[in-house]
This record gives structure tokens, sequence and C-alpha cells, in this order.
């Protein structure tokens, strides 16, 4: 996990009771966003629009800088396999780099998006949910919201589908059940369906208080 001002710092949770510190790595700077591959560390910029930083770390906690690329609002980094997928805000960008020469990260994939934000991941999965832009609480009300499905099994060619929720969607617990959040209530409430057919809300777990 990353720390205030403090690096980064690695446990071990084989006891989930007793976590154990593996290694302190004393990168400098504030390190909300990273994504770890291997022996290789990319951590995105905090706040302000800049530039990724590549690393290579070993278990002493020594490290080295071997790049940086782009100039971005960093809101996401994940890697898939040796793909790195990398969401903006105020960009409205989703970005997919090929991580086989870490020292030059290649550029596969850079998708401007406006009428749908970032939900989630889910599995290989990036999930978008419609902008309130484009798709007012009013309306919603009275229709299902749609949402973007964008499936990284191969993240060298993403596919693009599109399902339905009738609740705004806060988690997917596996591929028929989520929780929401009604959109003309407010209550907590759990979904049943698929990415195919769409979700409904079959239950509420909490009212909204009146």
């Amino acid at each position: 996990f990353n720390s205030y001002n403090d690096g980064i710092y690695v446990y071990s949770l084989e006891d989930p009771l007793n976590p154990q510190l593996l290694f302190h790595l004393e990168i400098p700077g504030e390190h909300i966003r990273f994504a770890v591959r291997d022996n290789i560390l990319v951590v995105g910029p905090h706040q302000n629009r800049g530039p990724l930083t590549v690393y290579t770390y070993n278990l002493n906690g020594e490290y080295q800088e071997i790049c940086q690329f782009g100039n971005f609002y960093c809101m996401e980094l994940t890697f898939l396999s040796h793909y790195l997928i990398l969401l903006t805000f105020r960009d409205d960008l989703y970005n997919i780099y090929d991580f086989q020469d870490p020292a030059s990260p290649l550029l596969i994939h850079s998708i401007y998006e406006t009428e749908f934000y970032f939900n989630s991941f889910y599995k290989n999965a990036l999930i978008f949910h419609p902008s309130y832009e484009y798709c007012s609480y009013e309306y919603l009300e009275e229709h299902p919201a749609v949402y973007k499905f964008i499936d990284l099994t191969d993240p060298s060619t993403p596919i693009t589908s599109f399902f339905l929720a009738d609740s705004e969607l806060i988690a997917i617990i596996d591929d028929t059940i989520a929780t929401g959040r009604g959109y003309n209530h407010g209550d907590i409430c759990v979904l049943l369906g698929d990415f195919v057919s769409g979700f409904e809300t079959a239950s509420i777990i909490a009212e909204y208080p009146k």
C-alpha cells in the first residue's frame, strides 16, 4: 500500500491475522495510484497532470527509475498481463500500453470517451456508467441506464458491448449479482441479471432516509 509522502510498503498476507512487512520502497512523493507487475512498478501523478513514472525494484527495497511517459490526470492504473490500463479524468480517456519493453511503453489504444465515465474494473473488463450530462436523474427515473462493457480478455483487441441496469451500480459481485443505489429513491439494493440481458433490482438492503 502507499502512504502519504512516504513511499510504498509491501506486506505479506499469508497469515491475514498477522501481516508481515516485506520491504519498503522509499520513492519520494505521494503515490495514490500505482500498478505492479513482476518487478515493474508504474506510479501515476497525484492530483495534477503529469507523466507516469516506471521503476524496477527488488525485494531488498531497492528501486531504479527507468522511464517516464505521457502527461495525464491519472485516475486508475492496472496491469492485465503485460498491458497497462490507464484511465484518466478531465481528459476523458482510457489508454492501453504494451509493456513488453518497460523502458519504452507502447501506446496501442487511446479512446476518447465523453458519454460514459469509469465505474469499475471487473475481472478482465472495464465498466462505464452513463455520464449524467447525457443521462439526467429525471430520465433515469423512467428509463434503465445504459452501461458500457469493454472486454479486455485480449487487451490488444478491446470488445465493446452495452447492458442496462435499473439502479446505479455500486459493485459487481459476480456475473449475475450486483449491488446498486436506486436512481429515484436512493435505496441500497441487490440487482440480478447479466451483462447481456441487463441487471434489475431484486431486493432492498437499506432504505434511504425519508
